[in-house]
């Protein structure tokens, strides 16, 4: 048995001791657009990056970051500008900055200092960056940490000394071999490291896992472990005293569909800007620890005296306090998780874990962050609990104060009649003209579950109790009433009192069997059994039940661009953003016009936008799919307008992560591309490029190659007469082994401007073709 009396650390020291890479000057990225750089961050919910002071250009969008309450640790002298302007660099962003770094990787990328490079070089300028930094008003009070060697073995750190004296805080970088688990492996490269700066604290300035697993020598892993071993590296870090880790790195920085590149795969964010399971699994992480108490970083804690049984070798345990005195128990196990010789996920059995709390309390939470913010188990009245610890964290959290054991009492005999089937009663709660009615059931034992019910974040009624017992054939009619305005709402399912004592006799559940809104029966409304809170979403349609919901309108100016927008709704409405030429216009907007229902809406944006092309990005922010056609949320865009003119390519259709199309705003001139195809299982798709811009979306080719048919392509554009990039991409390639079975893409011809250009391309395996000097005339 492992217990802990000890002080809890604060939930939310924890949760700043989180950062985050990221690369703000890289301009040709998804960093080049720091509104969503910021919109992703505050979604992790992570307020620490790590970037470099290297370049003047670099300033304005780490500024950018700061005022946004980002802080930054920023790495000085290592390759980019001189010494001197990289600390100029670092004085001009002096407010946002909480700690400063040394030069990175020395030994992969050596300094030059004094007429000195190498070993000697890094030791010498980093203790006269101390004394630089002592000298500057505004800098120093910063803390500094060390510079940072990649090394796998202790001889690549003895070579640089002791290098604790003009430092604060030592430095390592931290990656895992193959999908290794993070604790040992951890404390191993720390140890090592801290031979730099002994006695010092560490940063753990670079750690994470990339996620194209490919086999051997690769360290990529699945999406699925790289989540599992975010979290439980970040528990680790935390555990074993780092001062603050942060994770390589936001995003994914450059398109690598072919799984070629490695380094191009260590987001959490894939390219597109759409989430990861990690970044999904972090923000659940911070969510459920988020604590925005005034005091929530000075209080002072207390103590629990819980113990945890039956913990796996690899297992561990800490614990944390919230500033309103709930304890957080976090749990989590590291085996071995991922196949790097089959490049495949392995499945680990759960393994029951018992968590006694030391003291009776009234209400406690079980979460699991890769299955979201909300518990997944509430217990009532219990000192002790049970859980089935797999291989990422657990959260256990006390509700409230302690109290005293209280004795649980046992039902009555069950009696010898059999219970009748059917409908066993219909219980009314709230008032309104419009009906909504949930089919309920449970599973008792030792006592009925209990349950609440709200709609759009408002509970209707008290706390309800199930009767009709499922096993027997038995459901009741829970009757909600409302007055519910057109569009989408939402209903939530909280089961309060779950419990089970390891069979199926001994196990209390809540059943949710159907529901339906007047009369009709609700798609996705059968939750089944409620496992903490489960939601559905009901539409309510205007008198008419097509056709336009309504218009919103974002941002100002003269220009007004409309999107027409429609979704498929699933557990809550679809949410997205929207930017033009990489600035986001307006926040987080949601959908509300049910596509299956003939609905759409319109969603006007305003702007002044100068001549010349210009390109539209739409992010679907909350995607979901339970496997079936009615448990599905998507976003549509049917059309695009600019000033009343339709947009060629902005009919997006449905948006899988950012889909982007472009408008010409003043006189345009048109790009033809003449196209054929070999058609096998499907048609040929492409995308467009102009002097780096897109236009249009994905574009299908139907006229086929081996009957001289030829298919046009037409967009619009300015363009200044000479010398074009145009560039073509051929998103899906096939071959299945024959001439017959081979999906081609022929660039027969492009019209730019009145300048004809006759190709006669073939594209035979996908990827793109670039024409880097195509006359415009």
């Amino acid at each position: 048995m492992s217990s802990s009396s000890t002080a809890p650390a604060r939930v939310s020291a924890f949760i700043d001791a989180v950062g985050i890479n990221v690369h703000m000057g890289y301009f040709d990225t998804p960093y080049g657009n720091v509104s969503s750089v910021v919109t992703k961050l505050d979604y992790l919910g992570l307020h620490h990056v790590r970037d470099g002071a290297s370049w003047s250009g670099w300033v304005a969008p780490l500024a950018e970051l700061g005022k946004a309450g980002i802080k930054l640790d920023l790495m000085v002298g290592g390759q980019g500008e001189s010494l001197d302007a990289q600390l100029a660099n670092l004085t001009k962003l002096a407010p946002y900055v909480a700690t400063v770094e040394g030069a990175n990787e020395v030994n992969y990328w050596p300094v030059t200092y004094n007429g000195l490079t190498g070993v000697s070089a890094a030791v010498t300028q980093q203790a006269a960056l101390n004394q630089r930094l002592e000298a500057i008003a505004s800098l120093k009070d910063k803390p500094l940490i060390g510079f940072s060697v990649a090394a796998s073995a202790q001889s690549g750190f003895t070579p640089y000394g002791d290098n604790s004296a003009p430092n604060d805080y030592g430095n390592a970088h931290v990656y895992f071999a193959a999908g290794t688990p993070p604790a040992d492996h951890l404390a191993k490269f720390i140890d090592m490291a801290n031979t730099m700066t002994p006695g010092d604290r560490m940063f753990l300035t670079e750690t994470g896992l990339p996620t194209n697993g490919s086999g051997p020598g690769n360290q990529g892993v699945s999406e699925t472990v790289q989540a599992k071993y975010t979290l439980n590296l970040l528990m680790d870090a935390y555990q074993q005293g780092v001062v603050r880790t942060f994770l390589y790195e936001l995003q994914d920085e450059f398109a690598d569909p072919q799984n070629q590149d490695q380094e191009q795969h260590y987001g959490l964010f894939r390219h597109d800007g759409s989430a990861k399971p990690a970044a999904v699994a972090l923000h659940n992480l911070t969510s459920i620890l988020g604590d925005t108490a005034s005091n929530a970083a000075t209080f002072t804690t207390g103590t629990l005296n819980y113990s945890v049984s039956g913990l796996p070798s690899a297992g561990h345990h800490m614990l944390m306090q919230e500033a309103n005195g709930n304890f957080d128990i976090l749990v989590w196990n590291e085996p071995v998780i991922w196949d790097d010789a089959n490049s495949r996920d392995l499945t680990v059995a759960a393994q029951n874990v018992t968590v006694n709390l030391g003291a009776n309390f009234s209400t406690v939470n079980v979460y699991d962050p890769l299955v979201g913010e909300r518990p997944v188990t509430t217990y009532h009245n219990v000192s002790s609990l049970v859980l089935g610890l797999t291989d990422h964290p657990l959260i256990v959290e006390t509700v409230g104060p302690a109290g005293s054991f209280t004795a649980v009492p046992v039902p009555n005999a069950p009696s010898l009649t059999a219970p009748a089937a059917g409908l066993v009663g219909t219980q009314t709660v709230g008032s309104g003209t419009d009906t909504l009615v949930l089919k309920i059931s449970e599973d008792a034992y030792r006592g009925d579950a209990q349950f609440t019910v709200s709609v759009d974040g408002k509970q209707i009624g008290g706390t309800l109790t199930a009767h009709a017992i499922k096993g027997a054939g038995q459901y009741e009619n829970l009757q909600i009433k409302g007055d519910w305005s057109a569009g989408n709402h939402q209903v939530a399912v909280t089961f309060l009192n779950d419990a089970w004592d390891g069979t199926a006799d001994t196990d209390r559940n809540l059943h949710v069997e159907s529901a339906t809104l007047n009369g009709k029966t609700i798609a996705g409304g059968a939750l089944g059994t409620i496992n903490g809170t489960e939601a559905f979403s009901f539409a309510v349609a205007k008198s008419l039940a097509t056709g336009l919901l309504g218009t919103q309108t974002v941002g100002s100016g003269t220009d007004t661009l409309v999107l027409k927008i429609s979704e498929d709704a699933y557990r809550g409405d679809a949410q997205f953003t929207v930017s033009v030429d990489g600035k986001q216009i307006g926040g987080i907007l949601t959908a509300h016009a049910i596509k299956g229902a003939g609905q759409y809406e319109n969603l006007q944006i305003k702007g002044d936008w100068s001549a010349g092309s210009h390109q539209v990005a739409v992010t679907f922010l909350n995607d979901a799919w339970d496997g079936t056609a009615d448990t599905d949320r998507n976003l549509h865009v049917e059309s695009a307008t600019l000033n009343g003119k339709t947009i060629a390519g902005g009919a997006l259709g449905t948006i899988n992560g950012t889909e982007a199309f472009s408008f010409v705003e003043g006189a345009a001139s048109k790009l033809v591309l003449h196209m054929s195809e070999d058609a096998w299982n499907g048609d040929a798709q492409f995308k467009l490029w102009v002097d780096g811009v897109q236009l249009g979306g994905v574009q299908t080719v139907t006229a086929l190659h081996s009957q001289q048919q030829v298919q046009d392509f037409s967009f619009e554009g300015i363009w200044s007469p000479g010398e074009h990039k145009v560039q073509i991409e051929f998103l899906n390639d096939a071959y299945g082994g024959t001439a017959g079975t081979d999906r081609n893409l022929y660039v027969e011809a492009i019209d730019f401007g009145s300048a004809h250009h006759d190709l006669k391309v073939a594209m035979n395996s996908g990827g793109m073709a670039s024409f880097d000097h195509l006359l415009f005339a």
